[in-house]
C-alpha cells in the first residue's frame, strides 16, 4: 500500500472539512436536509452517482471541495430560499408564475390597445381638423371671390 504524504495544505483542508462536518453533518445528513435523492445531489454537485455511493459507504473519502460546495450551497439557500433545490431554478416556467406572467402580458396588451385607440382618435381628430380647415379655406376663398365681385360691381356701378 502506498503512503500519502500530508502537507500543510492537506492538513488545512482536513481541518476545514472537520469544521464543516461539525456544523452541517455528514454528506448524507446534508442530502436529507435538502430533501434530495442521491441522483439529484449528484447532479447538483456534478459528480457521478457512484462516487456518492462510495463516499457514503466510506469506500473512498469525500473530497474537501465537496464539503466546501455543500457549505456554500447551504449558506446560499439560507440567504436566498428560492435557490433551494425543492424550489425550481426555472421559476418563470412554473404554473403559479405562469399565471403572473400571463396577467402581466394581458396588462401590457391592454396598455398597447389604449395607445392604439389614442393614436387612432388623434388621427381622426387631425383628419376632421384638416377637413374643417379645408372647408374654412374654401369658404374664405369663396368670400374673397364674392367680395371681389361686389367690389367690381360697385366699381362698375360708380363708373357708369
Amino acid at each position: 500500500m502506498k503512503t500519502v504524504k500530508t502537507n500543510s495544505l492537506k492538513l488545512q483542508y482536513d481541518a476545514e472539512v472537520t469544521i464543516i462536518k461539525s456544523k452541517l453533518g455528514d454528506i448524507e445528513n446534508i442530502r436529507n436536509d435538502l430533501g434530495l435523492s442521491q441522483r439529484k445531489i449528484s447532479q447538483l454537485l456534478m459528480v457521478d452517482p457512484s462516487a456518492w455511493t462510495r463516499w457514503t459507504k466510506q469506500i473512498t473519502p469525500v473530497p474537501a471541495h465537496i464539503y466546501r460546495s455543500l457549505q456554500w450551497y447551504m449558506a446560499l439557500i439560507e440567504k436566498s430560499p428560492e435557490w433551494h433545490p425543492q424550489n425550481s431554478f426555472m421559476r418563470s416556467f412554473q404554473p403559479s408564475n405562469h399565471k403572473a406572467v400571463k396577467i402581466e402580458l394581458e396588462e401590457h396588451k391592454k396598455e398597447l390597445e389604449k395607445k392604439l385607440i389614442s393614436m387612432q382618435y388623434e388621427q381622426l381628430i387631425n383628419s376632421k381638423l384638416d377637413k374643417t380647415k379645408n372647408k374654412i379655406l374654401f369658404l374664405l376663398t369663396g368670400v374673397t371671390a364674392l367680395q371681389t365681385l361686389v367690389l367690381l360691381a360697385l366699381t362698375y356701378h360708380l363708373l357708369s
